[in-house]
């Protein structure tokens, strides 16, 4: 990719311009012209991502073959270090290592999910497998491990490292024992067993079989026309048309059934439809049982009490017990505002819902009467006329707020990049690089970021392709070496070092650009970007000489501080307002109609906040002690956040129930104890048969992790709050958070950065006293 230019100049609108202009001749990418074969690309393609060798989709393999042998190189230098200044250069090499898998892999992986050729899709998916096994042998690669370790046990080298330096080589040791490689013959066996049999489970649990043909028992019956009252009319119309030849029954699932749990007034055909639609096959509660009883296996086999103990242990969190303290704050903070909604929800139910079960809401009234108690507070709220968002936001202009912004905070900028042949996947994607004041252009972001027919990635995600890190000290791997480009390489005068530009792709779904009409966002949309853009500032930020430690690449409950404390500005005026305007009428947003939208947003705040905690606290029940009774969990984990009132209503009876099913439904255990104490674990009790927990995916990609996206959102609402809320724009502020934070990715104690930015000496100490205080600020009004 070219260099930008110091003496260039680029005007407020370029931003704007790149994605709101309408550009229906923008040149297809080389790689993806649709009638050309991937093996006969232009001469003049550039590789994707300015990758020399992937300028076909078959360089995906030729590129795996030379990062093996480039990395063979290294293991074997790495294996003859016996020297003092040999042994010194260890951990750079390892990191060295780590960087060559993770150049080609990363691509790759996404390349697999965001490539719109299939047949380049496959190739990218088949050099992602050959090179992730070939990194697992290197998992398990004994030597190397006990290279490290010596390194770590020579005083004379040891004592020598860096900070970060020791980080790096502390956590390449972790890695290598999570991959059981300090374990006896047969225990290492052992784990690889279980290992393999967890990401069975895994695989399993988020692609479950087919259903069965639909019987009986997967339609609602209708008994009467008057259980309809509360849909549409145009939907109860259709309905009373097909029950005149015949009882009506509807299909569960369908959204037919989510209507009726929304709008009917039945409270009978509610329940009956909400049970019915949220119904779990007890094929993955074993699945999910099954998964639990592995991971707490593997645990055992590595001398931890518990999964939660495993996985807790090199993160902020530490130990479970600091976890639980957390989360008890946040549910106990909760619960005036909890209680308060829960009042509102009785009122709506109390008023609209006939005939009633019950006065007690319950989980099937639980969206009905939130519809109904949001459409009185709108009716009471005091309504502008410009209190619609829609049409004030726009991609463009978002990013080119961000940039402003950046400018303000950081000192660097967000500039349009020429897309060269080959060099990007889709047409509609753009590049953005990142300029700081001196010109000095520090990494590239790739947009791709307009919903499109076929666009097989569909979420919305952060992407790292290229990590910045050290490279003028890389150990010389000889002639399969490939030399840096110089695109992608910034040097630093100041000390005479040169860095590894870092490259993102940022992934959304935005609405397209349109001959009329630029991509309008909504509010929703705007959160996302400045989301996105959060991580991907740390990653353009992070300045550090390793690759392991790079922007993102940092403990999984402290990863997304940065993106959510970015999302704080996008509801601030003082940021929205310098580049909200109407796309029509050029009018700027009115401050009092984003505050409006925002409080409406926030009305029911505890209960969907309340949720999460819920969550959380499930899943570190989950992970903890469950005992070895294959039918009965041991809930001595879960009795542990109940106060003394709730645990005296533990219904043991339907306790037994669950033991005694076939199969025996552990998890499901856990989570009726916990929907059965009511506030502020539950606003709702547990229904039978809904064990919603089996539907959770995060459950297996973030096992006794899910607390973590609650306390970065407790960490960036006090960072916002201390250093930003009285000036949003602060470059005093802006250089802290920077300096004392985003700087150093994962090269530094979590605890130490945030506890710097917001100079708490009880942060800076971490551990159970650090948990306990964040707990305790609680998720006040976000």
């Amino acid at each position: 990719m070219p260099v930008y230019r110091a003496h260039s100049t680029a005007s407020a609108s370029d931003l704007v311009a790149l994605f709101d202009e309408y550009q229906p001749e923008r040149p297809r990418p080389a790689a993806t012209q649709s009638k050309v074969s991937p093996t006969k690309v232009s001469p003049r393609s550039v590789g994707l991502f300015y990758h020399p060798l992937l300028v076909s989709r078959e360089g995906f393999l030729d590129a795996s073959v030379k990062t093996r042998a480039r990395v063979e190189h290294l293991v074997r230098r790495i294996l003859a270090a016996e020297s003092g200044p040999e042994l010194r250069r260890v951990v750079k090499m390892m990191d060295q290592l780590s960087d060559e898998l993770c150049s080609v892999m990363d691509i790759a992986e996404f390349a697999r999910l965001a490539h719109p050729d299939p047949k380049y899709r496959d190739t990218a998916f088949e050099a992602f497998k050959e090179l992730y096994e070939f990194m697992n042998m290197l998992n398990t690669h004994v030597q190397l491990y006990e290279k490290v370790k010596r390194v770590m046990h020579t005083p004379e080298v040891a004592n020598d490292f860096s900070a970060v330096e020791r980080q790096v080589a502390i956590q390449f040791l972790r890695d290598f024992e999570k991959s059981g490689i300090h374990l006896p013959e047969a225990k290492r066996a052992e784990y690889v067993r279980i290992s393999n049999r967890i990401l069975e489970l895994g695989h399993y649990f988020n692609h479950p079989p087919a259903p069965a043909s639909p019987t009986e028992s997967r339609y609602l019956r209708v008994r009467s026309l008057a259980q309809l009252d509360g849909l549409s009319g145009s939907v109860a119309q259709s309905l009373t048309r097909a029950a005149e030849s015949g009882p009506l029954q509807i299909p569960i699932p369908s959204r037919l059934g989510e209507l009726l749990v929304h709008t009917a007034h039945d409270e009978s055909i509610r329940k009956e439809a909400f049970t019915l639609q949220s119904r779990t096959p007890v094929q993955q509660v074993e699945v999910l049982d099954q998964l639990l009883r592995e991971r707490q296996a593997l645990a055992r086999l590595t001398g931890h009490a518990t999964y939660a103990h495993l996985f807790l242990e090199d993160k902020m969190a530490q130990h479970p017990d600091h976890a639980q303290a957390f989360l008890g704050h946040l549910a106990r903070g909760l619960q005036p505002g909890l209680e308060a909604e829960l009042t509102r929800l009785r009122e709506a139910k109390l008023t609209h819902s006939r005939p009633r079960l019950s006065d007690r809401v319950e989980a099937w009234d639980r969206d009905y009467c939130l519809r109904h108690a949001r459409a009185q507070a709108d009716a009471h709220a005091e309504t502008e006329a410009d209190a619609d968002l829609h049409g004030y936001f726009t991609a463009g202009g978002a990013l080119q707020g961000l940039s402003d912004l950046f400018h303000d905070l950081f000192g660097i900028t967000l500039r349009p990049g020429t897309v060269a042949p080959g060099e990007v996947w889709h047409p509609d994607v753009r590049r953005m690089d990142v300029v700081d004041e001196r010109g000095v252009h520090i990494g590239s972001i790739y947009g791709d970021l307009f919903r499109r027919p076929g666009k097989t990635f569909t979420g919305a995600a952060h992407f790292t392709v290229r990590c910045a890190r050290r490279i003028d000290d890389d150990v010389v791997v000889g002639a399969v070496s490939t030399a840096f480009a110089p695109s992608q390489i910034r040097h630093d005068p100041a000390t005479g070092r040169s860095y590894q530009r870092p490259v993102v792709v940022l992934v959304c779904n935005l609405e397209p650009v349109r001959p009329d009409t630029p991509s309008l966002l909504t509010l929703r949309d705007l959160e996302t970007l400045f989301h996105e853009m959060g991580h991907a500032m740390h990653s353009m930020l992070a300045l550090t000489p390793f690759h392991n430690v790079a922007g993102t690449r940092c403990q999984v409950d402290f990863v997304e501080l940065p993106s959510i404390l970015l999302e704080r500005f996008a509801h601030d005026h003082r940021v929205v307002g310098r580049f909200a305007r109407h796309y029509r009428t050029g009018n700027r947003l009115a401050p009092a109609a984003l505050a409006a939208h925002l409080r409406r947003r926030l009305a029911f705040n505890a209960l969907e906040t309340n949720t999460q905690v819920l969550l959380s606290i499930l899943d570190q029940c989950l992970h903890g002690p469950l005992g070895d009774d294959p039918a009965r969990a041991n809930l001595a984990g879960v009795l542990a956040y109940l106060e003394p009132a709730a645990r005296a209503r533990v219904d043991w009876a339907g306790l037994d129930r669950l033991a005694h099913a076939s199969p025996p439904r552990l998890s499901s255990q856990v989570l009726k104890v916990l929907q059965d104490a009511g506030p502020p674990l539950s606003p709702v009790p547990y229904v039978d048969g809904v064990d919603w927990q089996a539907t959770i995916g995060h459950l297996v990609g973030y096992g006794a992790g899910y607390y973590a996206y609650l306390l970065d959102r407790v960490l960036a609402a006090r960072i916002w709050d201390r250093k930003f809320a009285a000036d949003p724009l602060s470059r005093e502020a802006g250089e802290v958070y920077r300096q004392r934070l985003l700087r150093w990715g994962g090269g530094r104690d979590p605890w130490q950065c945030v506890g710097e930015v917001l100079d708490d000496p009880v942060l800076l100490a971490g551990g159970r006293e650090a948990m306990h205080e964040v707990g305790r600020w609680g998720l006040g009004g976000l």
